[in-house]
């Protein structure tokens, strides 16, 4: 994946708008199970949010390779 990424910014330049996208679907599930009160308040920040979106997205597009 690497070698293709690197050959074709193209392919680099989606990629990394569907990571973003990714990371922003997240989020929005986040803010959404706050809203609802699944999740407690007191982990409701943008900071939180933002953080955990990245390290949810990066355990999920890994955890093939760790296997």
């Amino acid at each position: 994946m690497l070698e293709v990424i690197r050959m074709f910014p193209y392919i680099r330049t989606a990629h990394q708008q569907h990571i973003q996208w990714q990371i922003q679907q997240m989020q929005m599930a986040l803010e959404f199970n706050f809203a609802r009160g699944v999740i407690n308040r007191f982990l409701h920040t943008a900071d939180f949010t933002l953080e955990f979106s990245k390290q949810f997205w990066a355990s999920v597009d890994t955890w093939n390779t760790v296997v």
